[in-house]
Formats: structure tokens, C-alpha cells, sequence
């Protein structure tokens, strides 16, 4: 090889491999909620209706009682619960019924303003996936509590 044509591939081959080696922050990295004093609560569900068919809960009495029980959660924890805080937690629960189980996945996100106009961007995220009986409905009134417990856990 001659010297030129090696001095050009030799930096890409140096840059490739460090590349490779450096550590990445991954969303779901506890460390990412440093400096985290206060957030607001919010909730998302997304209701399979077939749920309210089968003598459940409609999708919006699920949302008071998540976030009721979200809130509930956060106050107990270390974290200020300031509803006009720019960071805010979402305990967001999607719900799918098959006549027998309620399968559902449960996400806990905190979103930060980071961009240009101080949008919110999803800054850290844990999730957990799960299933009831519709005998244990009731089960899923206490999920904002785990999203809470999750959160806690991590912070």
C-alpha cells in the first residue's frame, strides 16, 4: 500500500473501531433522571372497548382511576409533584381483550423540553407487559401505582 492511500484508510479504521467501543446512553438508563426535582403526572390509555362490552369500565373511568392512582403513587415519592412543571411523568396503559384476558402494556416516560422551542422529548422510559382476567379488572386500577414504583425505583 502506499503511504497516501494509507494515511486515508488508516483514520476511518481508527474511527470505525473507537466508534464501536463507546459506550451509548440508552433511553431506559436510570442515570438519565439526574437533576430531576419536580415533574408533573399525566396519563394515556388507550381502552379496548371490548373491555366496557364485556360489563367493565369504560376507557375514561379507567383514566381517572390511573391517574388517581399515578398521583397517589408520586406523593409518596421523593419527587415534587408541581403540576406546572416544564417535566412531566406519563403512565401511559394499552389494553387489548381476547374474551378472557385482558393483555395490557404499561409505559412510564419522562418528557424534558429539550428541543428548539422546548418541545418535550422523551428523556427516559420503562415498560412492563401483563395480563388479567376480567375477574381481576380490578387489578388494573392499581397499574399508575407501579408506574409510580417503577419511576421511584429508578430515580
Amino acid at each position: 500500500m502506499s503511504r497516501d492511500l494509507l494515511s486515508l484508510v488508516l483514520p476511518i479504521v481508527l474511527i470505525g473501531t473507537a466508534a464501536e467501543y463507546a459506550p451509548a446512553q440508552e433511553v431506559g438508563d436510570p442515570s438519565r433522571l439526574t437533576g430531576v426535582r419536580s415533574v408533573a403526572t399525566r396519563v394515556h390509555v388507550t381502552w379496548d372497548d371490548e373491555i366496557v362490552m364485556a360489563g367493565g369500565a369504560t376507557g375514561d373511568q379507567y383514566e381517572g382511576a390511573l391517574l388517581a392512582a399515578f398521583h397517589e403513587g408520586m406523593t409518596e415519592s421523593s419527587v415534587s409533584i408541581d403540576p406546572e412543571a416544564p417535566s412531566f411523568l406519563l403512565c401511559s396503559v394499552q389494553t387489548t381483550f381476547d374474551g378472557v384476558l385482558i393483555a395490557y402494556a404499561l409505559r412510564v416516560e419522562l418528557h424534558q423540553p429539550l428541543g428548539p422551542n422546548g418541545e418535550p422529548a422523551i428523556t427516559w422510559f420503562k415498560s412492563w407487559l401483563g395480563t388479567y382476567g376480567m375477574q381481576q379488572l380490578h387489578l388494573m386500577f392499581g397499574l399508575g401505582a407501579l408506574c409510580a414504583e417503577g419511576f421511584e425505583e429508578d430515580w
